[in-house]
């Protein structure tokens, strides 16, 4: 991630109680399975989460049952993930957020590597 003002649809830190929402939308029914966790996109303490609109899709193999297959722009793509895994992207969410000062509004961008 990197706080960049060159995307027309960047993404902005939120305040938690919408955090939290944004979260229980997209995972609020996943399966419980030892060792993994629910993983969402975009990330839930971005502007573009749930509570933005649209609704849930999945990918095969995800873990999600009853939730359509698909992608999009709007809306949020959940995957049940290894625990371990997941809380490392959400300590490494954290640093960039503290380390950057990335406040709420503040827009950033999600670059894949």
């Amino acid at each position: 991630m990197a706080p960049d003002r060159s995307s027309t649809r960047p993404s902005a830190p939120l305040d938690f109680p919408r955090i939290d929402s944004n979260r229980t939308k997209a995972c609020g029914s996943a399966p419980s399975v030892p060792g993994k966790s629910c993983d969402e996109y975009p990330i839930a303490t971005s502007e573009q989460g749930l509570n933005a609109g649209g609704t849930r899709r999945t990918h095969p193999g995800c873990g999600f049952t009853g939730v359509p297959a698909g992608t999009g722009r709007v809306g949020a793509s959940v995957c049940v993930i290894a625990a371990t895994e997941n809380g490392s992207q959400v300590g490494t969410n954290t640093q960039f957020f503290r380390r950057d000062r990335v406040l709420q509004g503040y827009p950033f961008n999600v670059v894949v590597q």
